[in-house]
């Protein structure tokens, strides 16, 4: 997924959430008060677009973690010429 993209996914997805039936909403949890608060738009979307930025990290560290196996397991197989 291109950088340019997550913002309008975030947008897409705080859309489909705010808009379905039954409704729904974005909240975070607020450990001074031990309520749950209700996210702005603005907000959710933000905090929407960082988890898509964080997915994102994940996939690609897990990605060139399997190629570097991948590289070892093809390597110790190699045979040596006698």
């Amino acid at each position: 997924m291109a950088e340019a993209e997550k913002p309008k996914i975030a947008e897409m997805v705080v859309n489909i959430v705010t808009k379905s039936e039954p409704i729904s909403r974005f909240f975070r949890w607020n450990p001074k008060t031990s309520r749950w608060e209700l996210l702005g738009d603005k907000r959710a979307k933000e905090r929407v677009n960082q988890m898509l930025r964080q997915n994102s990290l994940a996939t690609t560290t897990e990605v060139v973690a399997a190629e570097e196996n991948t590289a070892k397991a093809d390597a110790s197989q190699e045979t040596v010429p006698v």
